[in-house]
């Protein structure tokens, strides 16, 4: 029984220590093709002309030394609401194998999705700019006078997220050193999602 584990794990080992050729490729237009028609169909034609940019593709061609040829593509778009800051990156995988083209959202891996919230279609091209929303978390926390900002994709949402540190405005600082304030602004209606201090 030893023995034959001992060979088991041999195979496996000689499985994996197959050598592999990789190059750098640009995706063709035709998978460009293939991400617009995903973003169109969850968001509609108007605000993918508005909101949408495509910026940039990139990817490899892995060429495995049983002949088997994986194609591994990722083309980068930029989402923008006309209001200062609200821009979010955006990315879609495309990969080819075993004769099949396979598309994932970079972000939160979905298959055949976009990043995207469900509901932006309905919602409209319409948001509240940072400096309105800030008005708003300052009547719930004081000390969001001088907060930094950041517009955040969450898996259901998009929203202003303001952060200030009780001792110091420097975002950056470790995390551990001081208190922070947190408020989370719907960027639709101006509602306070959430209001938290660690």
């Amino acid at each position: 029984m030893k023995k034959l584990f001992f060979l088991f794990i041999l195979f496996c080992q000689a499985g994996y220590s197959q050598s592999v050729s990789i190059t750098k490729v640009s995706a063709p237009d035709s998978v460009k093709v293939i991400c617009d028609k995903l973003f169109l169909a969850e968001i509609g034609s108007e605000l993918f002309n508005t909101l949408i940019q495509f910026d940039s593709t990139g990817g490899t061609k892995s060429v495995y030394e049983n002949g088997e040829v994986r194609l591994d593509y990722i083309l980068y778009y930029t989402f923008s609401y006309p209001v200062k800051g609200a821009t979010f990156p955006l990315t879609m995988n495309y990969a080819v194998y075993s004769g099949k083209g396979h598309l994932q959202s970079g972000r939160f891996l979905r298959v055949d999705q976009t990043d995207l919230p469900e509901n932006i279609k309905k919602k409209g091209n319409k948001i509240i700019p940072a400096e309105e929303a800030r008005k708003i978390a300052i009547k719930t926390d004081a000390l969001m006078i001088n907060s930094s900002y950041f517009f955040i994709l969450g898996q259901d949402k998009f929203y202003w997220h303001f952060i200030i540190y009780e001792d110091d405005t420097d975002l950056y600082r470790e995390m551990d050193e001081s208190i922070s304030h947190h408020v989370i602004v719907d960027p639709y209606n101006g509602k306070v999602i959430s209001h938290y201090i660690q």
